[in-house]
């Protein structure tokens, strides 16, 4: 299928803030794609650069693109306006920085399988561009074995697996994705992939592994994940109510060590930020937030 399709079989969501520099490249590889029967929808998340212009140019040339307009609200706020306007059996989402290989859905996107696993789990690299002209590439991907796994072996998989709890090295079946993001505070800056991904797994019935290795996932020194922001140390105090909040609604006591390790993990990524801003951690703020 080449033309467009008006009810895709795959909704691709683009949150979108401030990647000019990246964002053409993004959405080319997704144009490049053997497998067509999608629509795109680009969130742009209140840039400040020319990404919406990139955007509305895109959406002309194109009728499977959508693009949608909001003031500042972070990642996951701009998912969830890609959410509420996606028409697609499944879901994939894509940082705007990064970019896949062509084949990247066609590998694993079959109408007429057996089975239709809640969720898709694929595999790539992660890129560091942090100096000019060098990039240090890195393989993503788990232990676990290409195979569809069922809902015990999940929850089992869960307690003793590290599954690079990301959402955009992965496809969810929209109604599973939509119900459990909207559990997702808007207000959880870091860790929120996480979140939303064990969320998803603990209500899954079926888990696809196909490993590909055809996902780019670009980090660099303006990347998201590595700016500074005064509201870090709320973050951690958010991300740690909404994990209390999703581990009673999911009755999931038994992925407390899993938990836990987000946590620190979560806490870790904060003190390093902070130190990297060659301040003291103390005189930037006040340690009594983490006990509150």
């Amino acid at each position: 299928m080449s033309e467009y399709s008006e009810k895709p079989y795959l909704s691709i969501i683009i949150p979108i803030y401030n990647t000019e520099k990246h964002l053409k490249k993004c959405i080319d590889s997704i144009l490049n794609q053997d497998y067509k029967d999608y629509e795109l929808i680009l969130v742009d998340d209140g840039s400040t650069d020319n990404c919406l212009m990139i955007c509305r140019n895109y959406e002309k040339i194109s009728k499977r693109i959508l693009v949608i307009h909001q003031e500042n609200g972070g990642v996951t706020s701009a998912r969830k306006a890609g959410l509420a306007v996606a028409r697609g059996e499944y879901i994939s989402f894509i940082d705007s920085d990064d970019w896949i290989e062509p084949g990247f859905y066609s590998c694993f996107l079959d109408k007429d399988s057996d089975v239709l696993p809640d969720i898709i789990l694929a595999s790539g690299y992660q890129n560091d561009e942090f100096l000019e002209g060098e990039i240090q590439s890195e393989k993503i991907h788990t232990r676990l074995k290409n195979g569809i796994y069922n809902y015990k072996s999940i929850r089992k998989i869960l307690k003793r697996e590290f599954l690079f709890p990301v959402l955009w090295l992965k496809l969810f079946k929209r109604e599973l994705i939509q119900k459990n993001m909207l559990l997702i505070d808007d207000r959880v800056c870091m860790g929120e992939d996480n979140l939303c991904f064990y969320a998803c797994a603990l209500d899954a019935h079926a888990v696809m592994l196909q490993k590909n290795d055809k996902y780019h996932y670009v980090q660099h020194r303006f990347s998201a994940t590595h700016q500074h922001n005064k509201e870090h140390i709320k973050n951690v105090r958010y991300f740690t109510d909404n994990l209390k909040k999703i581990r009673n609604i999911k009755k999931a006591d038994f992925l407390d060590l899993q938990w836990n390790k987000m946590i620190l993990a979560v806490l870790l990524k904060v003190i390093i930020k902070e130190f990297k801003t060659k301040k003291t951690f103390l005189s930037l703020y006040d340690m009594r937030e983490l006990e509150r």
